[in-house]
């Protein structure tokens, strides 16, 4: 039998996802503030889901990074190519998050960003699942729940994304 979660549990889920999904959707946007608010939406659908249906979730771990992606995806649908911030504040922002947060030694930045830069230009489910494989370090199990398509399907994306960002990258 799967777990119920109840509203007043909810706490208790939030504390202990709340910094994963910001670091998570913080990799995806690389903007402070509008991480900081996609998180806080995130849970917030999620708490709202809880009151109105005491839901019955099997893996809540998925869950609440499936609603994250949902609302990453959303976040570049209605942002679309414009950018709301020059490139050079981007970088600066995601220099000082990444150094601060230890995510990137500040003398592997500059290969980051080259691979940050690609990430962009690949589609966003396809950055996605790289990044949930990848830096969230989820199984192919979770993360076909979390974008809702096939385990098989899933692995083809991962090698094709992985293959373009290496040949952009020239990898070897």
């Amino acid at each position: 039998m799967s777990p119920v979660i109840y509203e007043h549990e909810f706490l208790s889920y939030y504390d202990k996802f709340y910094k994963k999904i910001f670091n998570f959707i913080l990799r995806h946007v690389f903007h402070r503030e509008t991480a900081e608010d996609l998180t806080s939406q995130t849970f917030f659908k999620a708490l709202r889901h809880v009151k109105k249906n005491t839901p019955d979730i099997n893996n809540f771990n998925a869950w609440i990074y499936k609603i994250a992606t949902n609302e990453i995806l959303m976040h570049h649908r209605k942002k679309g190519t414009k950018n709301t911030f020059s490139i050079e504040e981007e970088q600066d922002q995601l220099k000082t998050v990444l150094v601060e947060q230890k995510s990137v030694a500040p003398d592997m930045y500059v290969d980051f960003m080259a691979v940050r830069q690609e990430l962009k230009k690949l589609k966003p489910q396809e950055a996605l699942v790289i990044e949930l494989y990848y830096f969230e370090q989820k199984s192919y199990a979770e993360i076909a729940e979390i974008v809702n398509i096939k385990e098989t399907t899933l692995r083809s994306m991962i090698h094709r994304s992985l293959k373009k960002l290496k040949e952009r990258l020239q990898v070897e």
